[in-house]
């Protein structure tokens, strides 16, 4: 495990992509054989170990978007929502976020052919499970 997994905060990274073909082939990792090769994203950003299972990735086909739309649909939403800022539009249609991670990293910004990735910032939340349904 690596010690930037860590419960309770979500990284984040933002950024504009041409086509969601180009944007899935990205954050793909790659299988050929019996060998599986980290994504071009997971190479860019150093990522190594953490849950796959914790991955929200979205793109839009509206390049422009504010920062709370990306985030439109995203788990555990309400327990972080008021930490976002950037009402205004801007050339970004794309988001990944990882949940129980931290990153920590010096890479900040990614390229990929003509489209571009980057950190946006980690984000605290607290993972509130509503089980009222179950009768508990």
């Amino acid at each position: 495990m690596s010690a930037n997994n860590r419960e309770g905060y979500i990284a984040v990274w933002i950024g504009k992509f041409n086509s969601q073909k180009e944007f899935q082939s990205y954050i793909t990792r790659k299988h050929r054989y019996d060998k599986t090769f980290d994504s071009q994203f997971e190479q860019d950003f150093g990522l190594k170990y953490y849950d796959r299972d914790l991955v929200e990735s979205v793109f839009k086909n509206s390049r422009l978007n504010t920062i709370r739309e990306l985030f439109k649909g995203a788990s555990y939403l309400n327990e972080f929502l008021e930490t976002l800022n950037g009402s205004e539009q801007q050339d970004l249609n794309v988001i990944i976020r990882i949940y129980d991670f931290k990153y920590e990293n010096e890479i900040k910004n990614a390229r990929y052919e003509e489209n571009t990735l980057m950190f946006y910032k980690n984000i605290e939340y607290k993972k509130k499970v509503d089980l009222s349904w179950m009768g508990i």
